[in-house]
């Protein structure tokens, strides 16, 4: 398998007490996985029943699974952060922050069995005489033996804001809320938002 990751960040300080992030990431991972039985396993012997055209599910060689997955996310945030000192002495400190978020995560994967495989020279596929008539309808025909694909492509919108106060670094209050919209929370928008909130002491 193989991945790639990249990640930009960036501060701009509009006034000294105020600033805004940006930031920007990106992956992909590709991977792959390879299942065989030569024919001389107890897996292809069950396979061939009683080795009768009808029921011989491989009568060449053994089987070979092959799975290929690629995984792709990328996220992006800006949030505002707030904090100053205010009062005699700077006693007093408010600090807030606000941003936005957009996630989205996407797999991908394809997986097929092909059968009449033999390990030598690297691995090669031989044909199977078409008198195995149960071989092609009931393998060659399958979900399995055609092949197929999986994808699920998650995507997430979260906003939240967090508001603070602290005297001399002895007392601190703080308020933090959070919303989140889902394509995996429900089907009626009444489910994809859902609504967080805490307060700390």
């Amino acid at each position: 398998g193989n991945a790639i990751n990249l990640r930009a960040q960036m501060r701009y300080e509009i006034l000294p007490c105020l600033n805004i992030d940006a930031l920007l990431a990106y992956g992909i991972q590709n991977t792959s996985h390879e299942e065989y039985y030569t024919k001389d396993t107890y897996y292809v012997f069950n396979l061939r029943s009683d080795q009768s055209n009808r029921n011989d599910l491989c009568p060449v060689g053994g089987q070979l699974k092959r799975e290929e997955t690629r995984n792709t996310d990328y996220t992006a945030r800006l949030q505002a952060n707030f904090m100053k000192n205010i009062g005699t002495n700077g006693n007093h400190l408010i600090t807030a922050s606000a941003g936005i978020e957009a996630k989205s995560t996407e797999y991908k994967g394809f997986n097929i069995t092909r059968r009449g495989y033999f390990t030598e020279f690297g691995g090669y596929f031989d044909q199977v005489s078409t008198e195995y008539n149960g071989y092609y309808a009931q393998f060659v025909a399958s979900k399995d033996g055609l092949g197929y694909r999986n994808r699920l492509l998650t995507n997430e919108l979260a906003w939240y804001a967090t508001a603070g106060y602290g005297y001399k670094d002895t007392y601190l209050f703080n308020v933090h809320i959070r919303g989140e919209r889902s394509n995996l929370f429900g089907t009626r928008a009444n489910e994809e938002f859902s609504p967080i909130w805490a307060l700390y002491l």
